[in-house]
């Protein structure tokens, strides 16, 4: 019979997780396997661990940085921000939805960008779509995102205005 391994992410030097966190990138996914969340502590007290996207399971997921600190949180949002960038995210959308929530799925900052064109373009989009069909009335966008996370995009978008 199989056993249990836990993530740990202790191991990784200072240096190291300032790399990790400027890049953006996650320190591990798991899925549905014999791999476990472990210890969410680093060896720096710069960083801690979150596990996100778990489906309220032990063994799915995905770890990203966190930053404790000043200099932790101004590192880990750079590196969301540079992630975003790669992805193809607009720089001005970019440096907005990093620290916003839903604001790293690229649907949610696809959609914010459509919106802020439309604004710009006179939509008044502080007007209340109460649900999709009202949305796609007033803007003629299709969107497959959740209503929160439409309500994430225009949020978004807002804060560009």
């Amino acid at each position: 019979m199989s056993e249990f391994r836990s993530k740990e992410f202790g191991g990784l030097t200072p240096t190291e997780l300032d790399e990790i966190a400027a890049s953006g990138k996650p320190l591990a996914s798991i899925g549905y396997g014999y791999d476990c969340r472990g210890s969410e502590e680093t060896s720096s007290p710069d960083y801690g661990v979150r596990w996100v996207g778990t489906k309220g399971m032990g063994n799915y997921g995905t770890a990203v940085l966190v930053g404790l600190t000043p200099r932790g949180k101004a590192l880990c949002r750079s590196g969301r921000v540079a992630r975003l960038l790669v992805d193809g995210c607009p720089a001005e959308v970019a440096g907005v939805a990093a620290s916003m929530p839903y604001g790293m799925e690229m649907d949610v900052w696809s959609l914010a960008a459509s919106l802020l064109g439309l604004a710009r373009h006179g939509l008044d989009i502080s007007t209340d779509w109460s649900g999709h069909r009202n949305f796609h009335r007033a803007t003629g966008l299709e969107s497959s995102c959740s209503f929160p996370r439409v309500c994430a995009a225009r949020a978004i978008a807002a804060r560009l205005i």
